[in-house]
């Protein structure tokens, strides 16, 4: 769990590992960060800072199609 956390060293790479989990998984970016955040145990808030803009508005698509927004 830390060594996952000490990995992390940008927002750019963080935001890498959530795409490559969607692509990877065929999921939303909404549960690939919620999986990303349970597996390695990071913090729902620490994440949130950790997202990048381009994600963030996919993320907005996202919960707004879900009906969340």
């Amino acid at each position: 769990m830390v060594e996952e956390l000490l990995k992390i060293q940008s927002v750019k790479e963080f935001s890498k590992m959530i795409e490559a989990h969607v692509l990877q998984k065929r999921c939303n970016h909404i549960d690939a960060i919620v999986d990303h955040c349970e597996k390695t145990g990071l913090e729902f808030e620490t994440a949130a800072k950790l997202v990048n803009k381009k994600i963030k508005d996919k993320l907005k698509i996202e919960a707004e199609g879900l009906k969340l927004l």
